[in-house]
């Protein structure tokens, strides 16, 4: 009562009050004019009416809101926290309607923020922005952190029950109407005392809000701001060099106070209760380009990760592999030297470059006859030898059987196709003791001993090549120690010795 209550009159104007680039300024600064100055209550009449309601409480101000031993604390502790774990909340207010200003600072680590904190309503959930989380962390910090959080927790949690009873006070239908479905959502609320009128607490830390309007308060209801003021601007009467101030744009001060005197409203200007500035320095910064909206920078980190991960799947691909390969062919060497002397100017020789193709069965390579198209391979088999009797597939992929052989070296007459071994040569006249299929019978079992896979003598192959391709019409007379009976040439014997019976 008395001068604890002060009362100032402000008009509306309906005209945001800005500076030329948008951003909030201040022309009237009301502050405290002594200790006994308690609350601070700003009215304005509503223009057309002369009813009850014709004036309008739009600011209740109290000077001394919680404990100073707890607004110290606070201070200390949020300071500590936020400036190190925070994680800042994008606002839209940060920026004027171009987002041309750098009001909040150029610099990340300095700048001023917004941490946002506790439960709000979701347009998604069409309810709390937790209700669909096991493990809500309302007061999430950078990193993992759980001793700040549950620090930061308990300081919001005591601010909230020292705050709720100040304001069922001075508004109490705001108030009810704020607790009225306490007990519904009882998770989302702060406070550790009944009676708990908030659900979420934003921090601001040096952040330059432009005119907004809250979207999300709740009908009827208030908006609570608690102002931690720094050291040096914790006492009456000073004007700190430093301050932040909360900036009501729609409106200008009354030339009267409440009782209708412009004398002692001036002198409230004269005592410094009301400072009336007309211009002082300030730094005015402006961003090089507008600032990106929240929907363009998602659309840009959406672009980078998809560029990144089509990075790194390229990176887990094979890359080709380039073989540079000089021609030297004596033809081409002939050439260039007749050139020269024709007097022509030689053609260069360029070497040849193969680019072999990515194959996915570069790793299943089997360096042995350099074939990969055994079904060992493919298979989780080791890889088997094609053309060794002790392999499980005796024969190429492609199936390519050899011919049988010519009877005593000579080729047949008629035409075949022209296939062979791999390695080999496709002519019938190739007798099959140089495959090693003609040499003597060994004891045991063939299939383990690898006789077959024994290299031929060079002077036995020389012998049988004379004997093969010496006279064609008239062949020499295979000595007895050499012939050898194969097991086509007894299936042969056996069929002619067959067909003999028949006719007989």
């Amino acid at each position: 009562k008395g001068k604890a209550i002060r009362i100032e009159k402000v008009i509306y104007t309906g005209k945001e009050g800005k500076s030329s680039r948008g951003c909030p300024i201040a022309k009237w600064v009301i502050r405290r004019h002594n200790q006994e100055e308690k609350l601070l209550c700003l009215v304005r009449h509503r223009a057309g009416h002369h009813c009850q309601n014709a004036v309008i409480i739009i600011l209740i101000l109290a000077w001394e809101g919680i404990p100073r031993t707890l607004g110290d604390t606070l201070y200390q502790e949020l300071t500590d926290t936020l400036t190190k774990y925070g994680n800042p909340t994008s606002r839209r207010c940060g920026l004027n309607d171009d987002r041309t200003c750098a009001c909040q600072g150029k610099d990340p680590n300095t700048c001023g923020a917004s941490f946002s904190f506790g439960c709000s309503w979701s347009m998604y959930f069409n309810g709390c922005k937790y209700a669909r989380s096991k493990t809500p962390r309302k007061f999430r910090l950078v990193g993992d952190n759980p001793k700040e959080e549950e620090l930061l927790r308990k300081s919001f949690q005591d601010l909230a029950t020292e705050v709720a009873p100040l304001y069922k006070r001075l508004a109490p239908q705001a108030y009810q109407n704020q607790v009225t479905n306490e007990d519904v959502a009882i998770d989302c609320r702060l406070g550790l005392k009944e009676g708990r009128p908030f659900s979420g607490v934003t921090a601001c830390m040096d952040f330059c809000a432009h005119a907004h309007k809250d979207q999300h308060n709740l009908y009827n209801g208030c908006t609570v701001v608690c102002t931690l003021t720094k050291e040096d601007n914790r006492v009456v009467g000073k004007i700190p060099e430093d301050e932040q101030l909360h900036v009501l744009p729609l409106y200008k001060m009354s030339s009267t106070d409440e009782f209708g005197s412009e004398e002692n409203q001036n002198a409230k200007v004269g005592s410094g209760a009301i400072q009336v500035l007309t211009s002082f320095p300030r730094e005015v910064r402006k961003l090089p380009e507008p600032a990106k909206s929240c929907r363009q920078r998602q659309l840009e980190a959406k672009k980078a990760a998809a560029e990144k991960k089509k990075l790194q799947k390229e990176k887990l691909m094979t890359p080709e592999k380039i073989k540079q390969e000089a021609l030297e062919l004596p033809t081409l060497q002939q050439n260039a030297g007749m050139a020269l002397k024709s007097g022509l100017p030689p053609q260069p020789l360029k070497p040849s470059i193969k680019v072999e193709p990515q194959s996915h069965y570069n790793a299943f390579k089997y360096n042995g006859n350099a074939v990969v198209e055994s079904y060992s391979v493919l298979g989780s088999c080791r890889p088997s030898d094609p053309y060794s009797m002790n392999s499980v597939y005796s024969y190429h992929s492609y199936y390519a059987q050899p011919n049988l052989p010519s009877v005593n070296g000579f080729h047949s007459k008629f035409a075949l196709p022209s296939f062979g071994y791999y390695g080999f040569s496709s002519n019938h006249v190739f007798p099959s003791q140089f495959l090693n299929y003609g040499a003597p019978e060994r004891s045991g079992s063939s299939w383990v001993s690898n006789g077959y896979e024994k290299k031929p003598d060079v002077p036995a192959l020389q012998e049988n090549l004379n004997h093969a391709y010496g006279n064609a019409d008239f062949p020499e007379p295979i000595p007895h120690s050499v012939r050898s009976k194969t097991h086509h040439q007894r299936t042969y014997e056996r069929a002619n010795r067959y067909a003999s019976q028949q006719k007989a």
